[in-house]
């Protein structure tokens, strides 16, 4: 009986420390600033300790079949169900967390089978989610979302496209022309989008006095928005940056599939830049510079 209920615990253990990885990950990633590559660091060393632990504690009651299992179950009942409901995008965008998650188990898995004796071969193991912690991951997923590494696009180009203030006036590229425009692109419940915006007011409070400059968040309408509550929403939370209402077929029109995403143009109206807050104040320090 003492052995059922160690058994019993110690795979309900297993089951919410998977499920805890998968939710830290994802607080990581949406609900902070921080770099993308510490969930991949989380991804490796939590499976790790987990399936080290598992295989030294209960591996005589359950073989390491009733360890390894359970785990996978686990990684597939957080992930596949999002995947599926998901776009391509997302599913390329989290497929090296989940290679990450599966290298930790078996990391982990050859680390307790031989107890300890030899290290040599999960540290083999580590290598890639090492490489991925450190920047690569951060690359990959730029690539996924904005399509570049860089934030740069391969090629200039002007968009069409007209949004509206919250006087109900027409902002477009015409009437932005030959000036350096930053857009937020954002939509009400978007958890990263809030963690932003006080570097996006930052930026706005910075250039609001040079005229070459306009800083936007552009809000993509939900279904469940009621009317003007994108401008309140804003309000509400204490910031003053200029909101303009957009619509999907400006997402469209931009290519934005993520959020935030972030879009310079330059004066002649041209995207420039397409990619994260932090990296786009220098890009419009450059355009200051050349003009």
């Amino acid at each position: 009986m003492r052995n059922i209920f160690i058994t019993v615990a110690f795979y309900l253990l297993m089951f919410l420390s998977m499920v805890g990885t998968i939710v830290l990950i994802i607080l990581i990633q949406d609900f902070t600033a921080l770099p993308e590559g510490l969930s991949i660091l989380v991804a490796f060393l939590l499976p790790f300790f987990i399936s080290v632990s598992a295989l030294r504690n209960i591996r005589s009651h359950v073989g390491i079949n009733g360890i390894l299992i359970p785990m996978a179950i686990g990684i597939l009942f957080m992930i596949v169900p999002k995947s599926l409901m998901s776009s391509i995008a997302f599913t390329l965008r989290i497929a090296p967390v989940v290679l990450t998650i599966v290298l930790g188990i078996l990391a982990g898995y050859i680390y307790g089978v031989k107890a300890g004796s030899s290290s040599r071969l999960p540290v083999m193991i580590s290598v890639l989610p090492l490489i991925l912690t450190l920047g690569a991951y951060d690359l990959w997923v730029h690539k996924v979302e904005y399509g570049t590494f860089t934030g740069e696009p391969e090629e200039f180009r002007e968009i069409q496209f007209e949004v509206e203030d919250k006087t109900g006036r027409s902002v477009s590229e015409t009437t932005l022309k030959g000036k350096i425009v930053l857009l937020d692109f954002w939509f009400i419940g978007c958890r990263t989008c809030v963690v932003k915006f006080p570097d996006l007011q930052e930026i706005h409070e910075r250039y609001s006095s040079i005229d070459e400059v306009r800083i936007y968040a552009v809000n993509r309408p939900m279904s469940r928005d009621t009317t003007g509550q994108l401008f309140s929403y804003i309000e509400d939370m204490g910031y003053n940056f200029p909101v303009l209402k957009g619509s999907q077929k400006v997402m469209d029109a931009f290519g934005v599939q993520f959020y935030p995403t972030v879009i310079v143009l330059n004066p002649r109206g041209e995207v420039v830049f397409m990619g994260e807050l932090d990296d786009a104040e220098a890009v419009i320090e450059e355009l200051l510079v050349s003009m």
